[in-house]
């Protein structure tokens, strides 16, 4: 079946959908895009001695139009995108997650290590089995990370409707705290008019043909054409978020790319970017316009609101080049940069760039991603070659689609003892602490791949968009001097990287590509990391129950 009868299949079913929601009367009731839940308060003003911060989150599905468009959202605490965590180094953080759902569930803080409390990683089948219907569970544990992240749903198919939220954690000792006097949250994502169930049963059907976004959003807001839909489907056009600027002020805004699958060129109209934070680490000051950011990556820039007072575009646009196919009208995703003091008309403002059509690239991380704070590469100790490939319907690493096992976790199974797995587990154990790995890993196919690690941050020792023939080549550039750290990366397509990091945390953490299909697909390793250690470690009851449950 070809994308233009899968364009009209989605279209046919959206229209079905709207039909069955509003001949049940349905009426729109999230909260939606509310700039408080995304300014931040200043870290001078907040307490530094650790507190415990308690969230009760009910996981539920309302009503909602994020781009005026009227659909069925996943959220927590009927809020989209979810709740802000907003918390300092050292905190304590306790979530009561309530599952109001009919299915199963998880919550996974993307970047976050888990040392010595493995189980509060949130991945399904790998370090937890999955949250009931109708019941809770408590994640508990002390940060000692800093930097920007994000919660979502780690069951197959939730964060595509919406289980999303930032995750942030201030950091007392800052470099650059003097040079900020206020902060936002910008979370970019992909959108769907079509729910997440349907899109990936289409998907499984039509053999890896990923749906199109229908939109995409800026903290959970755009606008969208309504003369595109069916006539009389339910939609007001929607509106574009807001980010009010102070003339002379300077303004930390926290970048996080929560998509399913489409990666973004971010940026605003007329004002310069200086990146300070890659993923949780600080870098030397990288001045731009533009920042690219794939699925799961985040970046922090400093932006001074030095211009005319007036209004300006904020831009979160598509790379087109990724993975849409026949996209015959591109769409636009803005937020207004709004001066105090300006009049409320929309902005006029130019892109700096009105034509990004290059191949998607991560910021070029062997120059210009300098860390901050000087740390010494270790030796390799040992290299593993990964590959990763499609067919028909299945993904693969190292020729082996991921099959998770939802009636148990793979870490409840290494606390019974078993330490050796089925085949389509993808499991590699590693029992060396301190262990120096390097990940060599090539793509087979002609797709782009953002590869996350949970549990850790890795060094980017080098990035190719060669094909890797199972030989470095005697040209390939390396940083081996104080190369970037972070924990999502491009596999660049027919391309390959190498990345390093250390055997030190006790857990199972997955290694997966962040499109949503894809990883869902089987582009999915797990790490069993230092197994005799794990059993060391005391996990809460709730959480062996949890299993109990499942396999009954």
């Amino acid at each position: 079946m070809n994308t233009y009868i899968f364009s009209l299949l989605l279209r046919c079913i959206s229209f079905i959908t709207w039909i069955t929601l509003f001949s049940n009367s349905c009426v729109d009731t999230a909260s939606i895009g509310n700039e408080d839940n995304f300014r931040l308060s200043k870290l001078s003003s907040r307490s530094q001695t650790p507190k415990t911060h308690e969230y009760n989150f009910n996981v539920t599905i309302i009503y909602g139009a994020p781009d005026g468009v009227s659909r069925q959202i996943w959220t927590i605490n009927e809020q989209f995108p979810a709740p802000t965590i907003e918390i300092t180094k050292g905190d304590r953080v306790i979530m009561n997650v309530y599952n109001n759902l009919n299915e199963t569930t998880t919550v996974h803080v993307h970047g976050l290590f888990h040392q010595g409390d493995p189980w509060n990683d949130g991945s399904v089948a790998t370090s937890q089995c999955g949250i009931p219907p109708k019941s809770t569970f408590t994640y508990n544990f002390t940060v000692n990370q800093v930097g920007t992240y994000y919660y979502h749903a780690h069951f197959p198919g939730q964060y595509i409707d919406g289980i999303y939220g930032a995750f942030i954690i201030h950091d007392p000792e800052d470099p650059y705290l003097d040079e900020y006097d206020e902060e936002y949250i910008v979370v970019l994502s992909d959108w769907f008019h079509t729910e997440g169930k349907i899109l990936t049963k289409m998907y499984f059907e039509l053999h890896f043909v990923e749906p199109n976004p229908n939109n995409g959003l800026i903290n959970g807001k755009n606008k969208y054409d309504c003369t595109q839909l069916y006539p009389d489907t339910p939609c007001n056009g929607g509106e574009c978020s807001k980010f009010t600027f102070v003339p002379g002020k300077r303004y930390r805004l926290r970048i996080i790319n929560a998509s399913t699958m489409a990666p973004f060129f971010f940026s605003i109209d007329n004002h310069i970017l200086d990146v300070i934070e890659v993923e949780g680490g600080y870098i030397e000051k990288y001045t731009l316009t533009t920042v690219p950011l794939n699925i799961g990556q985040r970046y922090s820039v400093i932006v001074k609101a030095d211009q005319e007072i007036s209004n300006y575009w904020m831009r979160s646009a598509f790379d087109y080049t990724a993975y849409f196919r026949n996209q015959t009208t591109k769409v636009y995703n803005n937020a207004i940069v709004h001066y105090e003091g300006a009049d409320e008309k929309e902005p006029t403002t130019q892109f700096w760039n009105d034509s990004i059509t290059s191949e998607w690239k991560d910021l070029d991380q062997l120059v210009n991603l300098k860390p901050y704070y000087y740390e010494e590469l270790p030796s390799s100790d040992l290299t593993m070659l990964l590959s990763t490939d499609f067919n028909m319907t299945e993904g693969y690493m190292n020729g082996s689609m991921y099959v998770p096992d939802y009636n148990g976790s793979t870490l409840n199974k290494v606390y019974q003892g078993v330490r050796e797995f089925d085949a389509d587990q993808n499991v590699y154990t590693f029992t060396q602490p301190g262990q120096v790995i390097d990940i060599l890993l090539y793509n087979l196919n002609n797709k782009e791949h953002p590869f996350h690690m949970h549990g850790h941050k890795f060094w980017v020792l080098g990035s190719f968009n060669t094909n890797f023939t199972g030989v470095i080549p005697s040209n390939a550039t390396f940083n081996l001097v104080n190369p970037i750290k972070r924990d999502s990366v491009t596999l660049e397509a027919c391309g390959w990287f190498v990345i390093r990091f250390v055997i030190d945390n006790p857990g199972v953490w997955t290694f997966h590509c962040h499109i949503e299909w894809h990883a869902i697909s089987g582009m999915v390793m797990q790490m069993v990391e230092l197994p005799d250690s794990i059993t060391k470690l005391d996990p809460p009851q709730d959480w062996i129950n949890l299993c109990d449950y499942s396999m009954n």
